[in-house]
Formats: structure tokens, C-alpha cells, sequence
């Protein structure tokens, strides 16, 4: 496979370019081992990544800033950005994320009870209008009936790892996250929910209309649909793109 990664790279002519890439909050750990691998086969490429919420991300474009790749939580504003015509090509998905209800203390999340407990007293969670996970974490809590007896309890980050950062620093006692940012996280107890519980975390991908450097932004789209890019997706608690 690296072979032909690698033959590929020859091919194009790539090497000595910088990739800039805009991706939604819950792709921290699961893009930087992406890139890790994907810089074994294009050693002289540079990839700088920025993290920050879907919606955020999706402003950014639209007024402006300079990226090659928008990897979103979400398949809505890359579908958005395509009709607008900011991008190569249609969207396309990549994966399908999990959510999860999470916490740091001594709290049994065997219940959803435990939400409405008076030892609960703030719940984090990403801005649904801005995060894609913070949108299913509302819609996971409305379908449980429990809302509306948790919503003073809310607190609400920017993005799921803003969200996430309250939790593991005691300041919320549980939160609404991204199985990806707490899989590996021994300091997490966490449950993973039900898929029919909250809408499917469709997330896309679309390659920037504004880019120069469509080879190698094409090339990184490409490994992380491959068979190898999907397994380390799948490592993370993600589902693969169908």
C-alpha cells in the first residue's frame, strides 16, 4: 500500500507543498495520526492543521481564509459550500461519528438518570447551531424526554473539544462528546449511545475551490477513503463511509 502511495506522490509531483486544512473539532487525534501516516509516503509535503467547529469552519471559507481541505462533522455545509460554489466537486463522506455521554467523576451512566441527578449540576455540550455533535447531543436529550429538565444545566463550548475541555477539567460533571476525543482517554468513563437515539453524524469532505495545490489536497482526500485511512477512522470509534 505505502508503495503505491508512494509511486502515486512520484507521479504528481508534489513534493515541497503545504496543505492547509480546516476540520471540525472531533477530528483532533484521528486527522494528526491520518497525517502522520499519510507523511510517510509524501515526506516533503507540509500539512498544517487547524481545528474549530463545523459552523466556524464553514464562516471562515465563506469570508475568506486560506485552506486547501474543509473536513466537517457534518455533510450540510460542505453541501452548502458546493452550491455556493466554493469547492471542486460534490462532498463527500468520509465517516460517521459516534456520541457519547462522558464524565471524570464517580457518576453511573448504566442510567440516563444520572442527567437529571442532583449531583449533576452542569452538563457540556457543544453549540448545536455552530457543532454538528452538540446539534445530536439536543436532539439525543429530547428524545429521552429529558430536556427539558436538564437545559439549565447546559453548558454550551464553541466546539465538542471546547465542550470536552470543561468536562475533563471538573468544571462540567458530565458532557455530550465525540467517542474519537475520549476513546483513548483513560481519564474518561464514557458510554456510547445508541445510534437511534440522535440523527446520523454524517461528516464530508470537499477540496476548496480556492486551492493550488489540487494534487496533493487530492491525494490526502484519497488515503483517507483508502482501506488504511478507514482503519484508523474505525480505531477512533467511527464508522466507515458507505
Amino acid at each position: 500500500m505505502r508503495v503505491l502511495f508512494f509511486c502515486m506522490a512520484l507521479s504528481v509531483a508534489i513534493f515541497g507543498k503545504e496543505l492547509n486544512i480546516l476540520a471540525a473539532a472531533n477530528l483532533r487525534l484521528v486527522l494528526e495520526e491520518v497525517k502522520q501516516e499519510f507523511l510517510q509516503d509524501y515526506p516533503d509535503v507540509s500539512i498544517n492543521l487547524s481545528f474549530l467547529s463545523s459552523g466556524k469552519a464553514y464562516a471562515q471559507i465563506i469570508n475568506g481564509a486560506k485552506a486547501d481541505l474543509f473536513f466537517s462533522a457534518d455533510e450540510d455545509k460542505p453541501q452548502k459550500l458546493f452550491q455556493q460554489g466554493y469547492v471542486l466537486g460534490e462532498p463527500q463522506v468520509y465517516a460517521f461519528g459516534t456520541l457519547v455521554l462522558c464524565t471524570t467523576k464517580d457518576l453511573n451512566l448504566s442510567t440516563f438518570k444520572v442527567l437529571q441527578s442532583s449531583s449533576v449540576k452542569h452538563i457540556a455540550i457543544a453549540n448545536p447551531k455552530l457543532a454538528p455533535y452538540g446539534f445530536a447531543g439536543v436532539e439525543f436529550l429530547k428524545n429521552i424526554g429529558a430536556y427539558a429538565d436538564v437545559a439549565h444545566k447546559l453548558v454550551v463550548g464553541d466546539s465538542v473539544g471546547m465542550a470536552l475541555s470543561y468536562v475533563k477539567s471538573g468544571n462540567a460533571d458530565l458532557g455530550l462528546s465525540a467517542l474519537s476525543l475520549v476513546i483513548n482517554d483513560k481519564s474518561f468513563t464514557y458510554r456510547v449511545l445508541d445510534d437511534d437515539l440522535y440523527p446520523p453524524i454524517k461528516q464530508a469532505f470537499v477540496v476548496l475551490e480556492q486551492t493550488k495545490n489540487n494534487d496533493i489536497a487530492s491525494a490526502f482526500a484519497r488515503f483517507v477513503l483508502s482501506s488504511v485511512g478507514q482503519g484508523i477512522f474505525e480505531r477512533y470509534g467511527y464508522k466507515r463511509a458507505k
